[in-house]
């Protein structure tokens, strides 16, 4: 290359490093947020058999959703319940 970047490069980088794409959740996490508002009391497992995913990937969306503030946690792990904000 010639020191330009091809376009179609180009546009993956702008689309990285937008401000606007922190704010965009995955359609996992909109679904989980419905989920979650229906049954506040639902396990990882039953999320994850939900949606037709690991019980990884609900993890990794729930604290996605907690740093973003859009879901709370409240009490135990067990006995606890989740808040959609």
């Amino acid at each position: 290359m010639s020191g330009k970047m091809s376009g179609k490069m180009s546009g993956k980088m702008s689309g990285k490093m937008s401000g606007k794409s922190e704010d965009r959740l995955t359609k996992t996490a909109i679904m989980l947020c419905a989920l979650l508002q229906d049954n506040p009391h639902i396990t990882h497992a039953q999320l994850a058999e939900h949606l037709a995913v690991n019980v990884r990937t609900i993890e990794r969306n729930l604290k996605l959703l907690q740093e973003k503030n859009r879901i709370l946690r409240h009490g135990s792990a067990r006995k606890g319940h989740w808040q959609v904000l």
